[in-house]
């Protein structure tokens, strides 16, 4: 079996990366870009790709946290059968929990308060 212990090969479904082999394992990757290429290690590669894939990880959790809070937000607004004249469903809404606070003295943080003292 003859083969250089070093080549350029092109993968086929990719012909904008290359990688180079020695000893038969690839050492380097090459991505055409913009009119340039990009030649990096792979292990470089690899890690980048691992940092690739936890900040995808991380980007979905936002994701959802973000729809989750959007749903919430838009559950509470609407929760505001009519909005005051002048007012957007969100400044009638936080007008109203201002004032039933203000009324109530701050019932929910008084009994938190209570809670607090008998534990």
């Amino acid at each position: 079996m003859s083969q250089e212990l070093t080549r350029e090969q092109q993968l086929p479904d990719k012909p904008h990366m290359r990688f180079e082999i020695q000893h038969e394992v690839a050492t380097w990757l090459t991505f055409d870009h913009g009119g340039g290429h990009v030649t990096l290690p792979v292990k470089t590669m690899v890690v980048l790709y691992q940092d690739y894939a936890a900040l995808r990880a991380q980007l979905e959790a936002m994701a959802a946290e973000i729809t989750r809070l959007r749903e919430s937000y838009h559950q509470l607004i609407y929760a505001v059968g009519s909005k005051y004249p002048g007012e957007s469903r969100y400044e009638t809404a936080l007008r109203y929990i201002r004032e039933r606070e203000l009324n109530h003295g701050g019932a929910a943080m008084q009994a938190l308060v209570r809670e607090k003292e008998g534990a």
